[in-house]
Parts: C-alpha cells; sequence; structure tokens
C-alpha cells in the first residue's frame, strides 16, 4: 500500500462518522467501481482535508497577486491615501470620490470615520452633478485601517484632526479644515449651493496636492 493510501485508510480509521467519507466510499465499492482520492466529491475533500483546502486558496490568492504585478497593478508606483472626518458621510466620501475620479492611476485611497453614519445622500448628488458616481462607497470606522500602511493620511474636519490615531510609518500628515455641510443652517433651496461649494472646495484642495505630487 502506497504512502498516500496508508495516510487516506488512517484518517478513515479516525474519521467521525458525520464526514460522509465513509458512507460514499462504502457506496462506491459496493458497486464495484474502481476509485481514487480524485473520484470523491469536493464538499466532502473539504471537510476531510480542510488544510489542503486553505493551501490551494493560499496559492490561488499568492497568483492573484502575481498577475496584479505582471499587469503592472501592484509595482510599488501606487501610493495609498487614507481620508478621515468624524461620520465619513459627507466630507471624506467626497475627497475619497474626487481622488480616485482624478488619480486612479496613483494611487489607491479609502475613507474612514471615528463613527460610521452612512454616505450622505446631498453628497452623492453633487458629486454625480459633476460625473462621478460615489453611490457605491461606504460608510466606514477607521479601526479598520489602524495596522495598514499608509502614505499619506489627511483628515478633513477638525475635530479629526484633533482625535486622529497615530498611524506609525505614515508618509505625510495633511489636514485640511473643511466646513462641515450637514451643520450648515440654510433653507432647503440653499441646502445644495452649500453642498456644491463645499466639493468644490474639496476638489481644489485635491489637485493642489496631486500638483506637489508630481
Amino acid at each position: 500500500m502506497g504512502s498516500r493510501w496508508l495516510s487516506l485508510w488512517k484518517w478513515l480509521v479516525y474519521a467521525p462518522e458525520s464526514c460522509g467519507l465513509r458512507e460514499e466510499l462504502s457506496d462506491v465499492h459496493s458497486r464495484g467501481m474502481a476509485w481514487s482520492p480524485t473520484d470523491l466529491s469536493q464538499s466532502v475533500c473539504k471537510e476531510a482535508f480542510p488544510c489542503a483546502a486553505a493551501k490551494k486558496r493560499g496559492r490561488a490568492s499568492n497568483s492573484k497577486g502575481i498577475e496584479r504585478r505582471m499587469e503592472g497593478k501592484d509595482d510599488g508606483s501606487q501610493k495609498a491615501g487614507l481620508i478621515l472626518c468624524t461620520h465619513n458621510s459627507a466630507r471624506s466620501q467626497m475627497a475619497e470620490g474626487w481622488l480616485r475620479h482624478l488619480a486612479a492611476d496613483k494611487c489607491e485611497v479609502h475613507s474612514a470615520g471615528t463613527v460610521a453614519t452612512g454616505v450622505n445622500p446631498l453628497a452623492i448628488r453633487v458629486m454625480a452633478e459633476v460625473g462621478i458616481d460615489i453611490s457605491g462607497q461606504h460608510s466606514k470606522t477607521l479601526d479598520r485601517y489602524l495596522s495598514e500602511s499608509w502614505d499619506c493620511v489627511i483628515t478633513v474636519c477638525d475635530q479629526a484632526n484633533e482625535t486622529c490615531p497615530h498611524f506609525p510609518g505614515v508618509g505625510k500628515r495633511l489636514h485640511w479644515s473643511i466646513p462641515d455641510p450637514t451643520r450648515t443652517q440654510t433653507t432647503k433651496e440653499k441646502e445644495m449651493e452649500v453642498y456644491r461649494k463645499v466639493r468644490d472646495d474639496i476638489r481644489a484642495h485635491v489637485e493642489e496636492l496631486l500638483i506637489k505630487e508630481e
């Protein structure tokens, strides 16, 4: 008996009845069929050999990384940027949208907040007016990014600037003091104008940053 078959036989002796592997092999044997480990169903093999399945997933993940490098998508030329505000609702979402739109080939950008409250519908509307769709972006808390490495961390509200945690090894730390459009006391008719002004202010900051980085 080869080592491969011996290992399988030992596993069968101690395998739990619930995994279904014994029943499947018994069924194949009762029909007088020749069989090998490749005859076993994929779902049963995953239960029987979880470590092998995990290694396979790891190899697949590594191959995707290699493909990205071969395509020039992960060659170190892109910088990683994180934009922070209090609620990750309007200002940081618009800033993320602008950076994705103006510098998609230069940086990978994410945004987050000290709390997450959802993407503001008016922010989505004013960005759509200039042809940028941020409706697919999500409001996130910054704790998920604390262990990541960033080339640039930008705060777009004063409160976030004061409470921004320390990011070890961050290349550049910037603060843009952008007024909160949700706190502006105005009529319903003028509300969109407030958001447009914030949108355009953020664009000016983003363009200035990109010029300096050239």
